[in-house]
């Protein structure tokens, strides 16, 4: 399925249509080609700019950009882990983004405009907002996703606040995602036989089973990705590390660890530290099995 928008300078939407269509690859890139041949390819270039307006007219309806940096996991031998962080805000990465929320923007809108009945995804305003637009903070990014309501799924569309968006859905990733799938389905059917696929009572009905495996889906990459983190930090036990201050509690502080984007108590008498303050710990104890960090003071 091919959208073919056409934009002007300012990235408005002059035109835009969804065809069923069959691809010819001409060529593949990487993140790191595109990055290296933004500067001379004149196509790639001008895509790039039109992202970064894009994501302009999004922040500036009250979008935010949480681009956290993404942890890769790397196994260098049986018993060796390595942890790096994979910046979000490169030019190609950034470009791809943006083109995927326009694509899925706009099946929402044709939806919504032809009386498809589609699912559509939606987000209340965060409980608190500490940042507007983006930021370079890894404290900031986490402090505002951790204020963040859940995003939720509806038949008709509604204001999704993180993307800026008065309306959105789910549509350019049918290999992994379910809804993705059958949102394209939806789509193409239409285009073809003019008439939906599914009713609008389909969706609803299906609107709390997604939920519910999402939610498991969710945990079990969050339990996935903490074990093997755990793993590397009792490989370094006893070592210096800096956190951030999250939250005071009762008995202490909830800290991140933004190497890790990581979160573990801190146990020490309260009126200490702030929100947002630094402070130098050291790895005490770790248990991935069990899911536990312990960490003291430096």
């Amino acid at each position: 399925m091919s959208f073919l928008i056409t934009l002007n300078a300012d990235a408005e939407i002059l035109d835009y249509k969804i065809i069923p269509s069959i691809i010819e690859i001409n060529r593949h890139f990487t993140y790191e080609e595109v990055n290296n041949l933004l500067t001379e390819n004149e196509i790639l270039h001008t895509l790039y700019q039109l992202a970064l307006k894009l994501r302009a007219k999004r922040t500036a309806q009250g979008g935010i950009v949480i681009a956290l940096p993404e942890l890769v996991i790397l196994f260098l031998s049986e018993n060796t882990i390595e942890i790096r962080q994979r910046d979000p805000e490169q030019p190609s990465r950034i470009l791809v983004a943006e083109f995927m929320i326009l694509a899925n923007y706009l099946a929402a809108s044709f939806m919504d405009k032809e009386g498809v009945p589609g699912l559509y995804r939606f987000q209340l305003p965060p409980r608190e907002r500490v940042m507007n637009g983006t930021s370079r903070s890894i404290f900031t990014l986490y402090l505002q996703r951790k204020l963040l309501n859940r995003s939720q799924w509806d038949t008709k569309p509604e204001f999704h606040h993180i993307v800026g968006l008065d309306k959105y859905t789910s549509v350019t990733s049918p290999l992994r995602r379910y809804i993705d799938l059958i949102i394209q389905r939806q789509i193409v059917h239409y285009l073809q036989k003019g008439e939906p696929l599914y009713s609008e009572r389909e969706f609803s009905s299906l609107i709390p089973q997604v939920e519910e495996i999402l939610r498991r889906v969710n945990t079990v990459c969050i339990q996935r990705l903490r074990y093997w983190i755990l793993t590397y930090l009792k490989q370094h036990v006893k070592e210096q590390t800096e956190a951030y201050v999250l939250e005071e509690l009762s008995r202490g502080y909830r800290l991140l660890l933004p190497d890790y984007l990581l979160e573990a108590d801190l146990n020490v008498g309260p009126g200490k530290f702030r929100r947002g303050d630094k402070v130098r710990i050291r790895i005490e104890s770790v248990n991935p099995l069990k899911e536990t960090l312990k960490v003291g003071l430096a």
